[in-house]
C-alpha cells in the first residue's frame, strides 16, 4: 500500500523532484515569468506578480494566493505555471498544477473507487495532498468545469480547506471573483477576495499573436 507523506516529505524532494511531482502540463514546462511577452499579452502582470513573489515567505504565512483573471489566451496558464516552477525550484515547498476540470474528474473517481484514487492517478492520497498539504497549488480554469451541485461543492470544499489552512492557491479563470459568486456562491467569492491578490489580464490573445507572428 502506498505510504502517506505530509508536508515536509515533499518540501524534502531534490528541486527538480518537486517540479517533476507538480505535473505541470509539458507544453509549460519550459516557460519562465521573463519570457512572457508583455507587449502581446497584458502589460503590468509580471511586474505585479514579481512582487508577490518577492514576499512569498510573507505569503506562505498569510496564505495570500494570486487569481489571475482574464480572457483566454492572454497568458494566464504561461505564468501560472512559469511562477510555480520557479517557486518549486527556489524554494523547499511542495507543489502541484491542475485544472478544475481534472480536479472534478479525480474527485469523481476517487468518490466511485471507495475513497482511494484509482491506480491511474499514481497516488491513492493525491487529492488529500491537493486539498490539505501541498503548500502551493495551482487550480487553473477555474469557471470552464461545467456546473452541477457535485462540482460546485468539490471546488467550495478544496478551496475552503487550503484557505482555512493558509496554503497558497494560485486560480486562473476566464471569469471575475464576482461572476464565481454568482455560480458557486458568496463564501466561495469572500473566500477568494480575502485569499488571493487578483491580478487583471487583458490583451490580444496570446497564443494566436504568437503563433501569427
Amino acid at each position: 500500500m502506498t505510504e502517506w507523506h505530509g508536508p515536509r516529505y515533499w518540501r524534502n524532494r531534490k528541486p527538480a523532484e518537486r517540479v517533476s511531482n507538480a505535473h505541470i502540463p509539458k507544453r509549460y514546462m519550459d516557460k519562465t515569468v521573463d519570457s512572457y511577452n508583455e507587449d502581446v499579452g497584458s502589460w503590468g502582470v509580471t511586474k505585479a506578480i514579481r512582487g508577490w513573489a518577492a514576499n512569498i515567505d510573507e505569503n506562505l504565512e498569510s496564505g495570500e494566493g494570486l487569481y489571475f483573471c482574464g480572457a483566454t489566451g492572454t497568458g494566464k496558464t504561461h505564468l501560472a505555471a512559469a511562477l510555480l516552477t520557479e517557486i518549486l525550484t527556489t524554494k523547499q515547498l511542495g507543489g502541484f498544477f491542475i485544472t478544475a476540470e481534472k480536479f472534478i474528474a479525480a474527485t469523481y473517481d476517487e468518490l466511485r473507487s471507495d475513497g482511494e484514487l484509482p491506480d491511474e492517478y499514481g497516488d491513492p492520497y493525491l487529492l488529500k495532498y491537493i486539498n490539505s498539504v501541498f503548500d502551493v497549488v495551482v487550480l487553473d480554469s477555474l469557471g470552464s468545469e461545467k456546473k452541477t451541485e457535485f462540482t460546485k461543492n468539490a471546488i467550495a470544499t478544496l478551496l475552503n480547506s487550503r484557505y482555512e489552512q493558509k496554503l497558497i492557491t494560485i486560480v486562473t479563470s476566464e471569469f471575475s471573483i464576482a461572476s464565481i459568486g454568482n455560480n458557486y456562491g458568496p463564501r466561495l467569492a469572500s473566500i477568494l477576495q480575502d485569499a488571493t491578490l487578483q491580478i487583471p489580464f487583458e490583451g490580444k490573445d496570446y497564443r494566436v499573436t504568437q503563433h501569427a507572428g
